[in-house]
């Protein structure tokens, strides 16, 4: 491309093909010509919104003349790459079942006396049933704080509706997400000695709500 700051576009344009082919069946035809077509915009004719770009380094790096037109090229990467994730195929189905799996591994542990693991666990499943509702929202979502993750998903009519207390359940979770694993969360003693089966019964209880509801959730959206 021979606008000005195309060669950041080209590069981002490159790594996104590269990152479709490496997924072969799990992209749609029109992520694949996004990503080709993505080499010819106009990116000398367009203005986008400069000030949401938190892409500084190439700005501060290039020299002065050069860095609107790396603004623009960034941000119109951005919005590319926006549309890509939109429309790659929707993996959420993929963190249900892990989800589901880890929901199976911290029955597991409860029963075999490793209570700590099972809350743990308990917890990873509702994480990654919140982020894979978040996929199949159009929207990835970072972080392990499940309050956040759940905030962090468009306004809507859930249908079905979201169980009751959710927020409160998910707080409950929270609260295991680091000390079920590490001994300076306490005084003194291990992890295995601070839980015991009222905490892993409570964290089965409430994962599987949850889990469970993200399911029927994803089931109504397909």
């Amino acid at each position: 491309m021979a606008a000005a700051g195309g060669g950041h576009a080209w590069l981002v344009s490159s790594t996104m093909r590269e990152s479709i082919a490496s997924r072969p069946g799990r992209c749609s035809a029109r992520a694949l010509a996004l990503a080709a077509s993505f080499e010819e915009l106009p990116h000398e004719d367009l203005r986008p919104p400069i000030g949401e770009v938190g892409m500084l380094f190439p700005v501060l790096t290039d020299p002065p003349e050069r860095r609107h037109a790396t603004w623009r090229s960034l941000a119109v990467s951005l919005d590319c790459l926006n549309q890509i994730l939109r429309v790659v195929a929707d993996r959420s189905a993929d963190w249900l079942e892990q989800a589901l799996r880890d929901l199976e591994q911290a029955e597991q542990s409860m029963q075999a006396g490793r209570h700590e693991w099972a809350c743990f666990a308990a917890h990873q499943a509702v994480e990654k049933a919140l982020k894979g509702l978040n996929l199949a929202c159009g929207q990835q979502a970072w972080g392990h704080t499940l309050t956040r993750l759940w905030r962090a998903l468009p306004e809507q009519d859930w249908q079905p509706e979201p169980p009751a207390d959710l927020e409160d359940r998910l707080r409950l979770l929270d609260g295991f997400y680091i000390p079920t694993r590490y001994p300076d969360s306490y005084p003194e003693g291990t992890p295995g000695e601070h839980f015991g089966r009222l905490q892993s019964d409570q964290a089965l209880l409430h994962a599987g709500v949850v889990t469970s509801w993200v399911r029927a959730a994803l089931a109504e959206r397909r």
